[in-house]
Protein backbone atom coordinates (compact mmCIF):
# COMPACT_ATOMS: atom_id res chain seq x y z
CA UNK A 1 0.00 0.00 0.00
CA UNK A 2 2.42 2.49 0.86
CA UNK A 3 4.31 1.94 -2.55
CA UNK A 4 0.37 2.57 -4.16
CA UNK A 5 0.87 6.03 -2.00
CA UNK A 6 3.46 7.17 -3.31
CA UNK A 7 2.87 6.33 -7.18
CA UNK A 8 -0.29 8.20 -6.75
CA UNK A 9 1.39 11.42 -4.79
CA UNK A 10 4.19 11.64 -7.28
CA UNK A 11 1.06 11.33 -10.26
CA UNK A 12 -0.36 14.18 -8.07
CA UNK A 13 2.81 16.51 -8.28
CA UNK A 14 3.13 15.88 -11.52
CA UNK A 15 -0.46 16.84 -11.99
CA UNK A 16 0.28 20.07 -10.09
CA UNK A 17 3.42 20.92 -11.86
CA UNK A 18 1.93 20.82 -15.36
CA UNK A 19 -0.54 22.97 -14.33
CA UNK A 20 1.75 25.52 -12.64
CA UNK A 21 3.93 25.34 -16.33
CA UNK A 22 0.03 25.69 -17.83
CA UNK A 23 -0.51 29.05 -16.03
CA UNK A 24 2.39 30.51 -16.61
CA UNK A 25 2.54 30.01 -20.13
CA UNK A 26 -1.16 31.11 -20.68
CA UNK A 27 -0.69 34.27 -18.82
CA UNK A 28 2.95 34.49 -20.55
CA UNK A 29 0.69 34.51 -23.86
CA UNK A 30 -2.10 36.45 -23.01
CA UNK A 31 0.20 39.30 -22.11
CA UNK A 32 1.87 38.96 -25.46
CA UNK A 33 -1.41 38.88 -27.04
CA UNK A 34 -2.73 41.91 -25.05
CA UNK A 35 0.56 44.08 -25.51
CA UNK A 36 1.41 47.68 -24.33
CA UNK A 37 0.06 51.12 -25.25
CA UNK A 38 2.75 53.56 -26.02
CA UNK A 39 1.29 57.36 -25.87
CA UNK A 40 3.19 59.51 -27.90
CA UNK A 41 2.04 63.17 -27.68
CA UNK A 42 3.58 65.29 -30.34
CA UNK A 43 2.69 69.20 -32.59
CA UNK A 44 0.55 69.29 -35.53
CA UNK A 45 3.05 70.11 -37.93
CA UNK A 46 5.30 66.55 -37.12
CA UNK A 47 6.10 64.90 -40.45
CA UNK A 48 3.06 66.57 -42.04
CA UNK A 49 4.71 68.66 -44.59
CA UNK A 50 5.20 66.18 -47.32
CA UNK A 51 3.23 65.07 -50.36
CA UNK A 52 2.21 61.96 -48.90
CA UNK A 53 1.89 62.25 -45.00
CA UNK A 54 -0.33 59.16 -44.32
CA UNK A 55 2.23 56.73 -45.96
CA UNK A 56 5.00 58.71 -43.79
CA UNK A 57 3.26 58.36 -40.56
CA UNK A 58 2.06 55.11 -41.07
CA UNK A 59 5.55 54.02 -41.85
CA UNK A 60 7.31 55.79 -38.86
CA UNK A 61 4.38 54.93 -36.42
CA UNK A 62 2.93 51.77 -37.48
CA UNK A 63 6.37 50.42 -38.80
CA UNK A 64 7.55 50.71 -35.12
CA UNK A 65 4.74 48.76 -33.70
CA UNK A 66 6.01 45.81 -36.35
CA UNK A 67 9.72 46.17 -35.86
CA UNK A 68 9.00 46.17 -32.02
CA UNK A 69 6.86 43.12 -31.90
CA UNK A 70 9.20 41.31 -34.54
CA UNK A 71 12.38 42.17 -32.44
CA UNK A 72 11.08 41.47 -28.78
CA UNK A 73 7.49 39.35 -29.77
CA UNK A 74 5.41 42.23 -27.71
CA UNK A 75 2.60 43.72 -29.46
CA UNK A 76 3.16 47.45 -28.90
CA UNK A 77 0.02 49.91 -30.04
CA UNK A 78 0.93 53.54 -30.39
CA UNK A 79 -1.84 56.32 -29.61
CA UNK A 80 -0.80 59.54 -31.20
CA UNK A 81 -2.32 62.66 -29.63
CA UNK A 82 -1.77 66.15 -31.66
CA UNK A 83 -1.58 69.80 -29.97
CA UNK A 84 -1.87 73.19 -31.71
CA UNK A 85 1.75 73.69 -30.62
CA UNK A 86 4.45 72.60 -29.21
CA UNK A 87 3.82 74.72 -25.79
CA UNK A 88 0.29 73.22 -25.67
CA UNK A 89 1.77 69.83 -25.90
CA UNK A 90 4.12 70.58 -23.07
CA UNK A 91 1.29 72.50 -21.22
CA UNK A 92 -1.16 69.64 -21.15
CA UNK A 93 2.05 66.93 -19.85
CA UNK A 94 2.67 69.46 -16.87
CA UNK A 95 -1.28 69.88 -15.98
CA UNK A 96 -1.51 66.09 -16.27
CA UNK A 97 1.62 65.03 -14.42
CA UNK A 98 0.71 67.38 -11.69
CA UNK A 99 -2.86 65.81 -11.50
CA UNK A 100 -1.32 62.59 -11.22
CA UNK A 101 -3.46 61.02 -14.55
CA UNK A 102 -1.68 59.28 -17.00
CA UNK A 103 -0.18 61.40 -19.61
CA UNK A 104 2.40 60.49 -23.06
CA UNK A 105 4.86 58.37 -22.56
CA UNK A 106 6.65 60.05 -25.01
CA UNK A 107 6.92 63.97 -26.28
CA UNK A 108 7.61 65.09 -29.93
CA UNK A 109 8.29 68.79 -30.31
CA UNK A 110 10.41 69.94 -27.90
CA UNK A 111 12.83 73.00 -29.15
CA UNK A 112 15.87 74.68 -27.68
CA UNK A 113 13.76 76.49 -25.16
CA UNK A 114 10.83 74.50 -24.80
CA UNK A 115 13.67 71.61 -22.95
CA UNK A 116 14.53 73.68 -21.01
CA UNK A 117 11.22 74.76 -19.49
CA UNK A 118 9.84 70.75 -19.61
CA UNK A 119 13.36 70.00 -17.03
CA UNK A 120 12.77 73.05 -14.88
CA UNK A 121 9.45 71.52 -14.40
CA UNK A 122 11.22 67.45 -14.02
CA UNK A 123 8.74 66.35 -16.61
CA UNK A 124 11.58 64.05 -18.41
CA UNK A 125 13.18 61.31 -17.30
CA UNK A 126 17.41 60.95 -18.02
CA UNK A 127 17.88 58.97 -21.15
CA UNK A 128 20.23 56.23 -21.12
CA UNK A 129 22.23 57.05 -24.02
CA UNK A 130 23.87 53.57 -23.98
CA UNK A 131 20.67 52.22 -25.60
CA UNK A 132 20.30 54.09 -28.08
CA UNK A 133 22.22 52.30 -31.18
CA UNK A 134 22.12 55.37 -33.23
CA UNK A 135 22.52 58.50 -31.49
CA UNK A 136 26.61 57.46 -32.33
CA UNK A 137 26.11 58.67 -35.66
CA UNK A 138 24.72 62.74 -34.01
CA UNK A 139 27.54 65.13 -34.09
CA UNK A 140 28.45 65.69 -30.47
CA UNK A 141 27.90 69.80 -30.99
CA UNK A 142 24.21 68.98 -32.05
CA UNK A 143 23.27 66.93 -28.52
CA UNK A 144 25.18 69.96 -26.86
CA UNK A 145 23.21 72.69 -29.22
CA UNK A 146 19.87 71.62 -27.67
CA UNK A 147 19.93 69.03 -24.20
CA UNK A 148 23.29 68.93 -22.70
CA UNK A 149 21.73 67.15 -19.95
CA UNK A 150 20.53 64.16 -21.21
CA UNK A 151 16.70 64.64 -20.65
CA UNK A 152 16.26 64.54 -24.55
CA UNK A 153 17.54 63.79 -27.78
CA UNK A 154 17.70 66.03 -31.08
CA UNK A 155 15.86 64.72 -34.15
CA UNK A 156 15.99 67.54 -36.35
CA UNK A 157 17.95 70.58 -37.15
CA UNK A 158 17.98 73.69 -38.96
CA UNK A 159 19.99 76.99 -38.69
CA UNK A 160 17.94 80.42 -38.24
CA UNK A 161 18.98 82.97 -40.40
CA UNK A 162 18.01 85.57 -43.06
CA UNK A 163 15.64 84.03 -45.66
CA UNK A 164 15.61 86.39 -49.27
CA UNK A 165 13.46 87.42 -52.50
CA UNK A 166 16.19 86.82 -54.93
CA UNK A 167 14.66 89.17 -57.34
CA UNK A 168 15.28 91.97 -55.24
CA UNK A 169 18.33 91.18 -53.43
CA UNK A 170 20.43 90.10 -56.23
CA UNK A 171 24.28 89.71 -55.31
CA UNK A 172 24.36 92.99 -57.38
CA UNK A 173 21.61 94.90 -55.99
CA UNK A 174 22.88 93.76 -52.08
CA UNK A 175 26.45 91.94 -52.32
CA UNK A 176 26.59 92.49 -48.46
CA UNK A 177 24.34 89.01 -48.34
CA UNK A 178 27.46 86.63 -49.22
CA UNK A 179 29.14 87.93 -45.73
CA UNK A 180 26.21 88.97 -44.12
CA UNK A 181 26.35 90.57 -40.90
CA UNK A 182 24.33 91.95 -38.07
CA UNK A 183 25.47 95.20 -38.43
CA UNK A 184 24.14 95.55 -42.09
CA UNK A 185 21.19 96.16 -40.95
CA UNK A 186 22.46 99.35 -39.63
CA UNK A 187 21.82 100.53 -43.01
CA UNK A 188 18.23 101.90 -42.34
CA UNK A 189 17.51 100.94 -46.17
CA UNK A 190 18.21 97.22 -45.74
CA UNK A 191 16.72 97.75 -42.36
CA UNK A 192 13.12 98.67 -44.28
CA UNK A 193 13.08 95.55 -45.78
CA UNK A 194 13.56 93.34 -43.14
CA UNK A 195 10.69 91.55 -41.25
CA UNK A 196 11.64 89.78 -37.81
CA UNK A 197 9.06 87.92 -35.36
CA UNK A 198 8.13 89.06 -31.80
CA UNK A 199 10.43 87.05 -29.36
CA UNK A 200 7.66 86.92 -26.86
CA UNK A 201 5.41 85.19 -29.05
CA UNK A 202 7.23 83.53 -31.94
CA UNK A 203 9.15 80.62 -31.50
CA UNK A 204 11.15 81.80 -34.77
CA UNK A 205 11.56 85.43 -33.03
CA UNK A 206 12.64 83.95 -29.77
CA UNK A 207 15.15 81.40 -31.44
CA UNK A 208 16.47 84.40 -33.44
CA UNK A 209 16.52 87.06 -30.52
CA UNK A 210 18.87 84.64 -28.58
CA UNK A 211 20.93 83.86 -31.09
CA UNK A 212 21.51 87.50 -31.75
CA UNK A 213 21.97 88.57 -27.74
CA UNK A 214 24.43 85.70 -27.73
CA UNK A 215 26.20 86.54 -30.38
CA UNK A 216 26.61 90.10 -29.63
CA UNK A 217 27.67 89.54 -25.73
CA UNK A 218 30.08 86.20 -26.16
CA UNK A 219 31.50 86.60 -29.52
CA UNK A 220 31.73 90.67 -30.68
CA UNK A 221 31.67 91.40 -26.74
CA UNK A 222 29.30 94.26 -27.29
CA UNK A 223 25.80 94.62 -25.39
CA UNK A 224 23.45 92.82 -27.16
CA UNK A 225 21.05 96.06 -26.87
CA UNK A 226 22.82 97.75 -29.39
CA UNK A 227 21.66 96.04 -32.10
CA UNK A 228 17.68 97.02 -31.63
CA UNK A 229 18.38 100.30 -30.90
CA UNK A 230 20.02 100.72 -34.25
CA UNK A 231 17.20 98.78 -36.05
CA UNK A 232 14.14 99.32 -34.18
CA UNK A 233 12.92 102.56 -36.69
CA UNK A 234 13.27 100.47 -39.57
CA UNK A 235 12.79 96.85 -39.23
CA UNK A 236 9.15 95.22 -39.09
CA UNK A 237 8.47 93.61 -36.34
CA UNK A 238 5.34 91.16 -36.44
CA UNK A 239 3.44 88.56 -33.78
CA UNK A 240 4.07 85.49 -35.98
CA UNK A 241 6.04 83.66 -38.48
CA UNK A 242 3.06 83.61 -40.07
CA UNK A 243 2.27 87.18 -40.08
CA UNK A 244 5.85 87.67 -41.17
CA UNK A 245 5.61 85.53 -44.28
CA UNK A 246 2.97 87.02 -45.49
CA UNK A 247 4.46 90.14 -45.77
CA UNK A 248 8.00 88.17 -47.43
CA UNK A 249 5.92 86.60 -49.83
CA UNK A 250 4.10 90.04 -51.61
CA UNK A 251 7.00 92.04 -51.80
CA UNK A 252 5.66 94.51 -54.08
CA UNK A 253 2.74 95.47 -51.95
CA UNK A 254 4.99 95.62 -48.58
CA UNK A 255 8.39 96.45 -49.81
CA UNK A 256 9.23 93.29 -47.26
CA UNK A 257 11.75 90.74 -49.37
CA UNK A 258 14.03 89.71 -46.18
CA UNK A 259 12.63 87.42 -43.54
CA UNK A 260 13.75 85.65 -40.14
CA UNK A 261 13.45 81.87 -40.86
CA UNK A 262 14.94 78.68 -40.92
CA UNK A 263 17.24 78.37 -44.03
CA UNK A 264 15.72 75.42 -45.25
CA UNK A 265 13.16 77.34 -46.85
CA UNK A 266 14.51 77.99 -50.18
CA UNK A 267 14.71 74.02 -50.93
CA UNK A 268 10.86 73.62 -49.97
CA UNK A 269 10.06 76.68 -52.36
CA UNK A 270 12.07 74.71 -54.84
CA UNK A 271 10.25 71.36 -54.10
CA UNK A 272 6.92 72.20 -54.06
CA UNK A 273 6.75 75.29 -56.43
CA UNK A 274 9.68 74.65 -58.86
CA UNK A 275 11.09 78.02 -57.38
CA UNK A 276 14.23 79.49 -57.18
CA UNK A 277 13.71 82.80 -56.31
CA UNK A 278 14.68 82.82 -52.64
CA UNK A 279 17.67 82.28 -51.22
CA UNK A 280 19.12 82.21 -47.45
CA UNK A 281 21.67 83.61 -45.72
CA UNK A 282 23.49 83.27 -42.37
CA UNK A 283 25.86 85.52 -40.80
CA UNK A 284 29.91 85.44 -41.13
CA UNK A 285 32.08 87.16 -39.46
CA UNK A 286 36.26 86.52 -40.20
CA UNK A 287 35.57 83.71 -43.28
CA UNK A 288 33.19 81.81 -40.86
CA UNK A 289 29.52 81.52 -40.90
CA UNK A 290 27.61 81.74 -37.15
CA UNK A 291 24.43 80.72 -36.82
CA UNK A 292 21.67 79.53 -34.02
CA UNK A 293 20.66 76.47 -34.39
CA UNK A 294 16.96 75.40 -34.25
CA UNK A 295 17.37 71.95 -33.33
CA UNK A 296 13.98 70.13 -32.42
CA UNK A 297 13.93 66.67 -30.08
CA UNK A 298 11.66 64.33 -28.06
CA UNK A 299 12.03 62.77 -24.64
CA UNK A 300 10.42 60.21 -22.25
CA UNK A 301 7.72 61.29 -19.64
CA UNK A 302 8.57 61.16 -15.96
CA UNK A 303 7.04 57.97 -14.35
CA UNK A 304 6.34 56.55 -17.73
CA UNK A 305 5.73 52.77 -16.94
CA UNK A 306 6.52 52.04 -20.65
CA UNK A 307 10.45 53.05 -20.60
CA UNK A 308 12.42 50.79 -21.94
CA UNK A 309 9.88 51.01 -25.22
CA UNK A 310 9.86 54.36 -25.44
CA UNK A 311 14.12 54.08 -25.51
CA UNK A 312 13.17 51.96 -28.35
CA UNK A 313 10.94 54.09 -29.82
CA UNK A 314 13.57 57.07 -29.32
CA UNK A 315 16.13 55.11 -31.25
CA UNK A 316 13.72 54.31 -34.18
CA UNK A 317 13.39 58.21 -34.42
CA UNK A 318 16.91 58.10 -35.11
CA UNK A 319 17.30 55.41 -37.08
CA UNK A 320 18.76 56.42 -41.20
CA UNK A 321 15.50 55.12 -42.40
CA UNK A 322 13.02 57.37 -40.29
CA UNK A 323 15.58 60.38 -40.36
CA UNK A 324 15.77 60.22 -44.08
CA UNK A 325 11.42 60.95 -44.36
CA UNK A 326 12.31 64.21 -42.55
CA UNK A 327 13.79 66.65 -44.97
CA UNK A 328 11.20 66.51 -47.04
CA UNK A 329 8.01 66.16 -44.25
CA UNK A 330 9.11 68.37 -41.84
CA UNK A 331 12.10 70.34 -43.84
CA UNK A 332 14.57 70.46 -41.35
CA UNK A 333 18.08 68.50 -41.70
CA UNK A 334 18.31 65.06 -39.77
CA UNK A 335 20.94 64.87 -37.33
CA UNK A 336 21.68 61.26 -38.20
CA UNK A 337 24.84 61.61 -40.27
CA UNK A 338 24.11 58.16 -41.99
CA UNK A 339 20.65 59.60 -43.09
CA UNK A 340 20.08 60.06 -46.87
CA UNK A 341 19.46 63.52 -48.39
CA UNK A 342 18.60 64.54 -51.87
CA UNK A 343 21.24 66.18 -53.59
CA UNK A 344 19.15 69.29 -54.23
CA UNK A 345 17.97 69.79 -51.11
CA UNK A 346 21.48 70.42 -50.38
CA UNK A 347 21.74 72.94 -52.50
CA UNK A 348 18.89 74.96 -51.97
CA UNK A 349 18.83 74.53 -47.78
CA UNK A 350 21.68 75.67 -45.50
CA UNK A 351 23.91 72.35 -44.17
CA UNK A 352 24.24 72.35 -40.72
CA UNK A 353 27.82 71.02 -40.66
CA UNK A 354 29.26 74.18 -42.83
CA UNK A 355 28.14 76.55 -39.84
CA UNK A 356 29.05 77.05 -36.00
CA UNK A 357 26.52 76.76 -34.01
CA UNK A 358 25.83 79.90 -31.97
CA UNK A 359 24.08 77.77 -28.91
CA UNK A 360 27.33 76.38 -27.78
CA UNK A 361 28.50 80.13 -26.31
CA UNK A 362 25.97 80.02 -23.35
CA UNK A 363 24.60 77.37 -21.22
CA UNK A 364 20.97 76.06 -20.34
CA UNK A 365 21.42 78.18 -16.92
CA UNK A 366 22.21 81.33 -19.12
CA UNK A 367 19.44 81.03 -20.53
CA UNK A 368 16.94 80.39 -17.48
CA UNK A 369 18.41 82.72 -15.36
CA UNK A 370 18.48 86.14 -18.30
CA UNK A 371 15.53 85.59 -20.37
CA UNK A 372 13.01 87.08 -18.81
CA UNK A 373 15.17 90.28 -18.05
CA UNK A 374 16.10 90.14 -22.22
CA UNK A 375 12.57 90.57 -23.02
CA UNK A 376 11.57 93.10 -20.81
CA UNK A 377 14.01 94.95 -21.68
CA UNK A 378 13.85 94.18 -25.49
CA UNK A 379 10.02 95.47 -24.92
CA UNK A 380 11.41 98.43 -23.73
CA UNK A 381 13.34 99.15 -26.37
CA UNK A 382 10.99 98.52 -28.94
CA UNK A 383 8.18 100.42 -27.05
CA UNK A 384 6.44 96.83 -27.48
CA UNK A 385 3.40 96.20 -24.81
Amino acid sequence: MRKEHKIVASIVILILLSVVIYIAYTTSVTLMTKGKKLIIYTDDSFLLWGNYPEAVQDFVFKGFEKYYEREYGVKVALEIKRFEGDREMLSAVIQELERGVRTADVVIGLDNILVIEAIDHEVLESIDFTQLNNIENVPQNVIEAFDPTGHAIPLIQAIIGVVYDKRYASEEAFPELEKLKFETFYNETYASHFVVEDPRRSGTGLNFFIGQVVFFEKVLKKNWSEWWNQVKDNITVVPSWSDAYDLFLDPEETGIWMVVSTTTDPAYAYYFYGSDVYGAAVFVYNETKYGWFYVYGAGIVRGTKNYDIALNFLDWLLSPEVQSLYPLNDWMWPVNQLAAVPDWFEEYAQNPNEVYPINLFITQDEIRDNLDTWLEEWSNIMGAT
